[in-house]
């Protein structure tokens, strides 16, 4: 059985507009590859990932069933074409490629979406590496590929890391964490790497230290309950390492 890997690298884009187009094309994919089953049959799973700057696709146990993988991959093209493009009546931002890899096991699939045409380079993270060009082998290396120079690709991974690093300062400074799940899901959706930054604030005593905890919650910053009203503390996320 063989195994696919699709990356687009994209502009950056927000949390929810990318979790949406994730979501879109894993619906245009799944057909994609199911409905021709006279090209290949989806025996196995897929995955969707998407980082603010990629999306990719990985599908494994897929059998081939007499056509070419060229013809695979302008099925697949002809697919992500569709679902990247918005029209007059779309609300649905036009999504510009900046680069884009197919493999299909170690076969580079050259298919084009429009303005990109496929290859095996993607990129490291945009600030701890400088957008390093990274040659992927394989399905097997890409995570890994990634992961070294600075991206966790998978989402659900990168809620783990927000997770436990709001445990972890909580515990420190001695005080719980106030975790909404949606906000820590749009946190980890905005981040190829997160990196968490603790912070405090001297409320003035005329100021309600509820009323700073909200605004710090519509930034995007998690507040801390210390017990102590004169003093707000939160943790915040910045994306990739931070210089020491």
């Amino acid at each position: 059985m063989s195994k696919l890997l699709l990356e687009i690298g994209t502009d950056e884009m927000p949390a929810k507009v990318i979790s949406a187009i994730a979501s879109d094309l894993s619906v245009r994919a799944r057909v994609a590859l199911s409905e021709n089953a006279e090209n290949t049959q989806a025996e196995g799973g897929m995955r969707v990932l998407h980082t603010p700057r990629r999306l990719a696709l990985l599908a494994s146990d897929l059998s081939s069933k007499g056509s070419s993988v060229e013809e695979l991959g302008e099925l697949i093209s002809q697919s992500l074409d569709a679902g990247t493009k918005g029209s007059a009546n779309d609300s649905s931002p036009y999504m510009f490629i900046r680069h884009l890899v197919c493999l299909y096991d170690d076969k580079v699939v050259p298919i084009r979406v429009r303005n990109a045409i496929a290859g095996g380079v993607t990129h490291g993270h945009w600030r701890t590496t400088g957008g390093e060009e990274i040659t992927v082998s394989s399905q097997a290396d890409y995570e890994m590929a990634l992961a070294e120079r600075g991206v966790v690709v998978d989402q659900e991974r990168r809620v783990e890391m927000v997770r436990d690093a709001i445990a972890r300062i909580a515990h420190e400074v001695g005080a719980s964490a106030r975790v909404d799940d949606d906000q820590v899901e749009i946190i980890a959706d905005g981040l190829e790497y997160p990196q968490p930054v603790s912070c405090l604030v001297d409320v003035p005593p005329d100021l309600p230290a509820s009323f700073v905890e909200a605004a710090l919650l519509g930034e995007g910053f998690v507040p801390l309950d210390t017990g102590k009203n004169s003093i707000v503390q939160f943790v915040g996320f910045t994306d990739g390492v931070i210089d020491q």
